[in-house]
């Protein structure tokens, strides 16, 4: 498939709650579907909340990403750094009087990789240009893992100017960008997939409109399969 460095994928955003989470989950359980050793990284999440046995901060979007994927990996392997303040995971470390510094991140996204089968899926948090860490963006985590992009967006008015400043600056860092995810969440008409045609050569995935679904991931991972999955053979 790829070298064994580069063998996943980094998730991102054009923002903050554009759905990175959900899709994240979908791409593991699609993999983990078809035979692949998922292991699924979120190495901070913030907004976390305390677990009613004990004192533990619980991290709700790795805990989708561990069921999503069936890892075997804990959630200390999968979400090593939590916070209970719901806002940047930097200054939520800030306030929390914690440090997290840029090799902490790249080691916990660095699971050993046992086979051909293995795969990473590393989800940020926030935007591309979302603070992760002191003095630290998602940007720079993503060019020191160096993993294919899968940029995601909210797909409404004004998608078009978030999709095209968030992909210059992933190209910009020498990325590859895989794909680019449309996600209509708020069920409004855009055109943005013919428009944005128009703008980039990536693929292009909109993601159908999922109202009352308990596990969105598992809906997801349709319209992801063509792309990633083209035949039997891949």
């Amino acid at each position: 498939m790829c070298s064994e460095n580069s063998r996943g994928f980094f998730i991102t955003g054009t923002d903050t709650g554009v759905g990175k989470s959900e899709v994240a989950a979908a791409l593991c359980a699609l993999f983990a579907e078809k035979g692949f050793e998922v292991h699924p990284r979120k190495p901070v999440e913030s907004g976390c909340l305390i677990e009613h046995q004990g004192e533990a901060l619980f991290p709700q979007d790795g805990h989708t990403l561990q069921i999503a994927s069936q890892s075997k990996d804990s959630l200390a392997e999968i979400t090593p750094f939590r916070f209970s303040q719901p806002i940047s995971p930097e200054r939520a470390a800030r306030l929390s009087g914690e440090h997290v510094s840029l090799q902490q991140l790249v080691n916990c996204c660095q699971p050993p990789m046992q086979s051909e089968n293995s795969i990473r899926v590393v989800e940020g948090a926030g935007g591309f240009y979302s603070p992760i860490a002191e003095q630290l963006l998602n940007a720079d985590l993503a060019s020191t893992l160096n993993l294919p992009v899968i940029l995601v967006a909210e797909d409404r008015l004004g998608g078009i100017n978030q999709v095209l400043l968030t992909r210059s600056a992933i190209l910009e860092k020498g990325l590859q960008l895989k794909c680019i995810i449309l996600n209509n969440r708020l069920n409004t008409t855009t055109f943005n997939i013919k428009e944005l045609e128009n703008w980039v050569q990536e693929p292009l995935i909109t993601l159908p409109i999922i109202q009352h679904h308990k596990r969105p991931w598992q809906v997801m991972k349709e319209s992801l399969e063509p792309l990633f999955f083209k035949n039997a053979s891949d």
